[in-house]
């Protein structure tokens, strides 16, 4: 209102709401700061006339034009064109009312059917930590849409279809000829898995045997189906340890719940025309129209795979277009006598055409190919030649449609089977137009990126996403031991997870055990103790995982995510637990406090307030961009404001007693809420 009120002319930015400094050595820090007069300065002197103000002239402007409110005590611009706000008191005690009176709130957001795709981990493996991530990372994305009230579906995307069944179901029956009738009790899959790894690559008569097993599950034989279906159940009950011990609920929906829906999806791809055939397979291949004369490297490395430079199955010698040939000996690029060609790459670099490598050397190609392409009157005649017959040049040759992506997705092989890609486009396709999801969410690690990339832009040329409808990669970083190395056991051996998992446990139980031998004990029995070191090791492993920009790599450490103190779980839960105890001590009955009126007294009773009261712009946020560290964050600034109040506020017996137990309350409840949703639970008693 302020800047609407003050430049009636100028667009309406962005506001820039930063959280508020001190404007001198001893100052009072300011709640907030408003940003936007550097930027308004710019836009007003573009205007027509131009309008030339200095910022902190508009800043002054800003500020006398906000109207009277509730809301604000005072504003203050500073020299530099920012300008302090300073949230009344008054308004900040009663929101603390309210809060302590309805209970921690969701923001108000337009509700939504979402499917969250996480976990994924594949039949007859281990669950590993790439799992973990994406399990730890995918639950707490539901639970945080979930809160904010949309409808959500959980999805497990088990990898529970391929050519490894064939291995397998060769190797049950081999190992238990009687499965069918006397179902075998296999305790360890993943050794059964490995045993059966060994075979095949060992024995081709064996090798031979699993292939026509495969097609036999393919073909939907019930003897395949039946076995097919015992390996899965035995991986399910494994998984299902995990998500109990953490709390995951998840809807399993593997690979081969859209296998009925593949040929429909292609048939669909067929007749929008984003298909063609490349060496006798069916691929996509993605394009943007580009002007030519704006052409660069990048751009013409995917031209020259897709037109120029093709690999043939069962060769390592690549096909070259014989313009290219032409167009390159033309520039003096490619000399030499046929069958003896030498193929220049760079100023210092020379190779014979004939140990081209397409993925060493196509970059290489392609920049020493500017001259024929980068700034000049007319790209080189030869080249646009092959352009034309593809059909991608425009007929006045100013335009050209160029591969957005430097490698197509292959929706079906050659040999006619399908791919990851087909599955995926047919799981796009039955999400966003059969179950009418208006957002989706891949959790995968960071290196699958490009993939869901280019299934989304497919499905974007389709119209299955778009007009509302939305998709999101919540992409994460690799997870190594302390020594930035592959995590490993005591023993050397690749950790399992739920190894891990017991480790983080018993080491919470050693902990809580040997304090009850000491000054601090708390009385608890070894039942108790028992379940306290599941909550804080469990979510130790969460918090310590969230806590990081999800994008990141980070070392796992114990030591670390255990850690009393600093922004670690263990040190959030025992701040709740001691807000819990104070509220025991006091002993102030509901009906006496529901009648108490907040009054926020000093500095620190304030800041603790308002950053309580930043939660739903909190997860407005991270509903927004997936990164749940912002919660993490939240959670460990508010610890961080609570111990300042402590530091000088006293509950228990001071005059303000009442006030100050309704805003802990308030504090208590919205970290247990923010917990919640990173999937932890709390203890009053720890």
């Amino acid at each position: 209102e302020g800047i609407a009120s003050a430049f009636l002319t100028a667009p309406i930015p962005e506001i820039l709401i930063t959280q508020g400094k001190a404007s001198g050595k001893g100052d009072r820090a300011a709640d907030y700061q408003c940003n936007n007069a550097m930027g308004l300065a710019k836009a007003l002197s573009l205007l027509t006339p131009p309008i030339k103000l200095a910022p902190k002239d508009i800043g002054d402007a800003i500020a006398k034009g906000i109207p009277a409110n509730d809301l604000i005590e005072k504003i203050e611009p500073t020299p530099q064109g920012f300008i302090n706000v300073y949230i009344a008191t008054s308004w900040a005690a009663e929101a603390i009312a309210r809060a302590s009176a309805s209970g921690i709130q969701a923001p108000e957001l337009e509700k939504q059917r979402v499917l969250v795709d996480f976990s994924s981990p594949n039949i007859a493996k281990e669950m590993h930590v790439g799992h973990l991530r994406s399990t730890i990372i995918g639950d707490s994305i539901s639970r945080l849409f979930e809160f904010c009230g949309h409808e959500v579906h959980r999805i497990n995307h088990v990898g529970d279809w391929g050519t490894q069944f064939g291995m397998l179901i060769m190797y049950l029956r081999e190992s238990f000829p009687d499965f069918l009738s006397n179902p075998p009790a296999i305790s360890d899959l993943v050794e059964f898995y490995k045993a059966a790894k060994k075979r095949f690559d060992e024995d081709q008569a064996f090798k031979d045997a699993a292939r026509l097993e495969v097609v036999r599950l393919q073909a939907l034989e019930e003897d395949n189906i039946k076995a097919w279906t015992r390996l899965c159940d035995i991986s399910r009950a494994e998984f299902e340890q995990i998500y109990s011990r953490l709390n995951i609920r998840l809807e399993e929906r593997g690979e081969s719940f859209y296998n009925p829906f593949i040929p429909g999806t292609l048939e669909l791809l067929e007749k929008a025309g984003l298909t063609q055939m490349s060496d006798g397979a069916e691929i996509i291949v993605s394009k943007e129209e580009k002007a030519v004369a704006a052409l660069d490297a990048k751009d013409f490395v995917k031209l020259l795979s897709n037109h120029f430079v093709q690999t043939k199955r069962g060769s390592e010698v690549p096909e070259f277009n014989p313009n290219l040939i032409a167009a390159l000996k033309k520039a003096s690029i490619l000399t030499g006598d046929e069958g003896a060609e030498v193929l220049k790459l760079g100023k210092a670099e020379s190779k014979p055409l004939a140990k081209f490598d397409v993925q060493k050397d196509i970059d290489k190609l392609a920049k020493v190919m500017e001259p024929l392409y980068v700034k000049v009157k007319e790209v080189e005649p030869l080249l646009l030649e092959v352009f034309e017959a593809a059909g991608i040049l425009s007929a006045d040759k100013k335009t050209i449609k160029v591969p957005r992506f430097g490698f197509p997705l292959i929706v079906r092989k050659s040999d006619g089977g399908y791919t990851y890609d087909t599955t995926d486009m047919a799981a796009m396709w039955h999400r966003f137009i059969k179950d009418d999801f208006a957002r989706v969410v891949y959790v995968t690690d960071v290196g699958q990126y490009e993939h869901f990339r280019m299934c989304a832009q497919s499905a974007t040329e389709m119209g299955w996403i778009g007009n509302g409808k939305t998709w999101d990669h919540a992409g994460f970083g690799l997870v190594s031991g302390e020594d930035g190395k592959k995590l490993k056991s005591r023993s050397g051996e690749t950790v399992k997870l739920r190894e891990l998992l017991d480790e983080a446990v018993d080491r919470c139980a050693a902990t809580l055990k040997e304090r009850e031998q000491g000054d601090q004990k708390q009385g608890h029995t070894e039942e108790e103790i028992a379940v306290l070191s599941k909550k804080i090791g469990y979510g130790a492993v969460k918090y310590f995982d969230l806590k990081q920009s999800r994008t990141t790599d980070y070392g796992f450490s114990y030591d670390k995510m255990l850690d009393t103190n600093g922004n670690t779980a263990v040190y959030m839960l025992y701040s709740y637990a001691r807000i819990r105890s104070i509220q025991r001590k006091a002993a102030v009955p509901a009906e006496e406090l529901a009648t108490a009126t907040v009054s926020l007294e000093t500095e620190k009773e304030k800041a603790l307030a308002l950053c309580a009261l930043r939660f739903q712009s909190v997860i407005i946020k991270t509903a927004e961009d997936l990164f749940l560290n912002h919660i993490t964050d939240f959670v460990y600034e508010l610890t961080g404001k609570l111990s300042e109040f402590y530091g000088e506020c006293r509950v228990i017996g001071a005059p303000q007693q009442n006030s100050r137990l309704l805003l802990l309350q308030v504090v208590a409840e919205t970290m247990k809420t923010c917990l919640s949703l990173l999937g932890i639970e709390v203890a009053d008693r720890l």
